[in-house]
C-alpha cells in the first residue's frame, strides 16, 4: 500500500446521469482505502485520514464543466449551485493529483434513461446527452492517461469483472464488500432495459458530431483495456505520469 503521508489522491467518478456513476461510487465507497465524499470535501477532512483516495461523484454536464483558468488553459472544474439558479466554479480538479472514472451507456438507452429519470422532453434529453458526449470527448483528449472508461452494459453483465478493471486502474486490491454491493444492486431492476438498436433515436442524424464522439468513447474503452494489459506487464502506473 502506498504511503498517504502526502495526503490522499483525488478521485472523480463522473458521467451522465443513469450511466452507472452511483453504482461505481457506491462500490468504491466500500473499499477500505477510498473515502467517497460529496461536492465539498473540505468539510469531511476526518473521513480521509489514512485513505488512499478521496473521491467525488459528479454528473456531466450539470456538476462539472470546463472553465478557463488564469493561465488561459481550460481546466475541468467542479460546478456547484450557489444563489438561485446561478452556478459557481469552486476549483479545478486537474490542478491536483486526480484520477477519473468516466461512465457511459449505450447511446439511445442513455437518452431514454434521461427522459425517464429527469422527466425532460426528448429533445432536451438529446441536447443533454450531446453536451455530455462533448465533455467526455474532451476528458479523453486532455486526460487520457488519468482516465478509465466504464460501460454500464458491461458493468451490469459482469459487475465483478468490470469492478476489477476499475480497481486495477486505481492500483487497489480487490475488496469483496465492493463486489457484493454491485451484485446486490443489480438484483433490483432500477434502470430501463435497452433493446439491441444503438441508434434507434437516429442520433447519427440528429446529433452527428456527438454520435461520433460516442463512438470515439467506445473505442477509447477498448484502449483502456489494452493499456491495463500493458501496465500489468510492468508498464508505468497512470498515477506516476505528469498531467498534460
Amino acid at each position: 500500500m502506498r504511503s498517504t503521508s502526502a495526503g490522499p489522491e483525488h478521485l472523480l467518478v463522473t458521467g451522465l446521469p443513469r450511466t452507472g456513476t452511483s453504482l461505481i461510487a457506491g462500490a468504491l465507497a466500500r473499499h477500505a482505502e477510498v473515502a467517497m465524499l460529496n461536492e465539498a470535501p473540505q468539510e469531511y477532512a476526518a473521513l480521509i485520514i489514512g485513505k488512499r483516495f478521496a473521491g467525488n461523484k459528479l454528473y456531466l454536464p450539470s456538476q462539472v464543466d470546463y472553465r478557463f483558468a488564469e493561465d488561459g488553459r481550460r481546466r475541468l472544474s467542479l460546478r456547484r449551485r450557489q444563489e438561485g439558479r446561478k452556478k459557481g466554479y469552486l476549483y479545478s480538479y486537474m490542478e491536483q493529483r486526480t484520477r477519473i472514472v468516466l461512465t457511459y451507456r449505450e447511446a439511445s438507452s442513455s437518452i431514454e434513461a434521461l427522459v425517464s429519470a429527469m422527466a425532460v422532453q426528448p429533445d432536451v434529453a438529446v441536447r443533454l446527452w450531446a453536451h455530455g458526449m462533448e465533455l467526455s470527448s474532451k476528458l479523453v483528449k486532455d486526460y487520457r492517461r488519468r482516465l478509465f472508461v466504464c460501460e454500464y452494459e458491461s458493468l451490469k453483465e459482469n459487475p465483478t469483472q468490470e469492478l476489477s478493471r476499475v480497481l486495477s486502474f486505481l492500483s487497489l486490491e480487490r475488496d469483496e464488500a465492493c463486489s457484493s454491493f454491485l451484485r446486490d444492486s443489480f438484483e433490483v431492476p432500477h434502470m430501463s432495459q435497452p433493446d439491441d438498436s444503438v441508434d434507434r433515436w437516429r442520433l447519427s442524424e440528429l446529433a452527428p458530431k456527438a454520435f461520433a464522439m460516442y463512438n470515439g468513447l467506445c473505442s477509447f474503452r477498448m484502449e483502456c483495456e489494452a493499456r491495463q494489459a500493458s501496465d500489468s506487464d510492468g508498464g508505468e502506473e497512470a498515477s506516476d505520469r505528469s498531467l498534460p
